[in-house]
Order: structure tokens, then C-alpha cells, then sequence
């Protein structure tokens, strides 16, 4: 955790550096310019709403969704996905979830809620959908994106 801690950290605070130099002006080009033409100072509102947009965007990159996998009432979804994920060479740290509200039953068959895996670091799921395709070749989860 204190590896995650300090690599979102990070890619906050480079993210945030990036912004401030694409977004902010130096004050003396502000003063240099017109009245009429003199740039908005930025207010703590606006620098607060740029660092959380960072911080959400790191966390969706850190997430991806399967869909497919069975479900059955009492599951261990963390071995499940663990399983999965061994399918595809990968042993991610992750946390797991079921998304909605138990599964729904249309005509004749129960449709599995879609699962909601998140991992340590953006590349780690760039790896996992890369390699995705592999898993219409295994019988066990052909079923499964």
C-alpha cells in the first residue's frame, strides 16, 4: 500500500505540475498584458477541482471490468478473478467487486453481474486487456471479456 501511496502520489503531483504550467501564467506576462486583456487568476475552487480530476482519472486507469463470469451464491470472487487472471500469465495484487444488485434472471438463464477489478498501477491492466483475447482459446472462460 505504501508503494500504491507514493506511485499515485506521484502521478498526481507530475499531473498537477503539468497543469500549472500548461494552464498558469507567470504574474509579470499578466501584468505586461492590457487591462482589458489581463488573464483570470485561478482561485482554490478551480486548482482544487483540476487535482481531483487527476486523482479520479489515476483511479478508472487502475480499474477494468470482466464480464461473463459466473456467479453463484456462495463465491469466492477474489480466487475466481485470481484464476482468471492466472489464465493470462498475470498475478496481480487486486480487489474485486460484483457490480449491482444479485443476478438477473431473463427468459430461460441467469446473467452474471459484470466484476469491477482494480490493480496497483495503470500498466498492470494495459497487460491484462492486451493478453484478453487469449481467453476465447480456454474452454473454462470462453465465455468470458
Amino acid at each position: 500500500k505504501d508503494q500504491q501511496l507514493s506511485d499515485l502520489k506521484a502521478s498526481v503531483v507530475a499531473s498537477v505540475e503539468d497543469t500549472v504550467k500548461a494552464e498558469f501564467k507567470s504574474y509579470s506576462s499578466v501584468v505586461q498584458q492590457p487591462s482589458e486583456e489581463k488573464a483570470e487568476i485561478p482561485n482554490q475552487t478551480t486548482l482544487k477541482s483540476v487535482v481531483q480530476n487527476i486523482v479520479e482519472e489515476e483511479e478508472r486507469s487502475r480499474s477494468f471490468m470482466v464480464f461473463g463470469l459466473q456467479e453463484a451464491k456462495d463465491e469466492n470472487l477474489h480466487v475466481k478473478v485470481n484464476e482468471l487472471l492466472l489464465e493470462l500469465n498475470q498475478k496481480p495484487k487486486i480487489e474485486v467487486c460484483r457490480i449491482g444488485s444479485g443476478p438477473k434472471k431473463t427468459m430461460d438463464k441467469t446473467v452474471s453481474r459484470p466484476v469491477k477489478v482494480t490493480v496497483k498501477s495503470s500498466t498492470v491492466v494495459q497487460e491484462v486487456l492486451k493478453r484478453a483475447k487469449q481467453l476465447k482459446d480456454c474452454e473454462k472462460y470462453s465465455k468470458v471479456f
